[in-house]
């Protein structure tokens, strides 16, 4: 999907192709937008698109135009969204089963963030990606995902400083 400051046209039934723009036109796999409108079907509130082309960044989808992240709209549910989340993610690779997991897996997604700021869902190469040397670490009837535990923050200077990135 060309992702550019559309707000006339949808990407999905609750998103504007607009709020996938960060000031650059870009395609964006239309997975994403898919799964974005999953996650606003499953949350039942208003979703904003926090991160889909950070600018500058060495690594991480993002950068490949191949990840988006996702908060609750209203500031105030946005943690307990984020656990709710992130509870499925972790029934599901348990083998506890997830009915978001399971509907994010059939319409593509192959990486999922347990992140404690936002929901991040991309799609990478499974089950070996090139361009970070890695093979994906979960299979299901779908085929091979990865999910990963990541959170970071800013020091001083504006740089990242990444204060957990494993495999899950």
């Amino acid at each position: 999907m060309k992702i550019t400051n559309d707000y006339t046209t949808r990407a999905s039934a609750d998103f504007w192709i607009g709020e996938y723009w960060k000031n650059v036109d870009f395609d964006l796999p239309d997975t994403l937008p898919i799964a974005g409108q999953i996650l606003r079907d499953w949350a039942g509130i208003p979703l904003t698109v926090t991160n889909t082309y950070p600018d500058g960044q060495s690594f991480g989808y993002h950068r490949l135009m191949k990840a988006t992240d996702w908060v609750a709209s209203e500031e105030e549910k946005r943690q307990n969204l984020i656990a709710k989340y992130e509870q499925e993610l972790l029934n599901y690779i348990n083998g506890q089963g997830s009915e978001l997991i399971e509907k994010l897996r059939q319409a593509g997604i192959t990486g999922f963030g347990y992140e404690s700021m936002c929901i991040h869902l991309d799609v990478r190469p499974v089950p070996f990606d090139p361009v970070y040397n890695a093979y994906s670490n979960h299979k299901d009837q779908y085929g091979d995902y990865t999910c990963f535990a990541f959170s970071c923050h800013w020091n001083t200077e504006g740089k990242i400083i990444i204060d957990v990135d494993k495999a899950m």
